[in-house]
């Protein structure tokens, strides 16, 4: 099953390449968080105001063939209370890079981080996404996973 999922994510990459080159791609797949800035999970963030960080215990990825996309977390705070994050995201693939962008404009007169960019790895097995500096975690490393009908 696994080998199939990963047949098709490799065909949909593909078949990226037969679009205009300066025309970004979309492709389905889903994807489980493996790892954070190199650690397996949970993850603990870095104190905040003193305060402990948050554990990151599992999350994953979603794109669709519309360009959009989510990434969730389910997180565990100092007080060990159980939450849940859902970002959605813009999205387009050129070669191996994926541009994120956020899907919820960013409201006047606050100053939004960057959105992560991503890149295709290890031969269209893998996604890395890496946000900015500012993040509390700053590389993800997702595995695609099969989609289920």
């Amino acid at each position: 099953m696994f080998r199939r999922a990963t047949a098709a994510l490799l065909i949909a990459i593909g078949a990226t390449g037969c679009t205009a080159p300066s025309a970004p791609s979309y492709f389905t797949a889903d994807f489980i968080l493996i790892d954070v800035d190199g650690l397996g999970l949970p993850v603990t963030g870095p104190d905040v105001h003193g305060m402990p960080g948050s554990r990151l215990i599992a999350g994953s990825m979603s794109l669709d063939e519309a360009g959009t996309g989510y990434i969730f977390e389910e997180r565990v705070d100092a007080q060990n209370n159980h939450f849940s994050v859902a970002t959605p995201y813009l999205y387009g693939v050129s070669g191996p890079n994926i541009k994120f962008d956020y899907a919820i404009p960013c409201p006047y007169g606050v100053v939004c981080p960057e959105p992560p960019s991503g890149e295709i790895i290890n031969e269209g097995l893998q996604v890395r996404v890496t946000f900015p500096p500012t993040s509390n975690f700053k590389v993800y490393t997702f595995r695609t996973v099969p989609r289920t009908l």
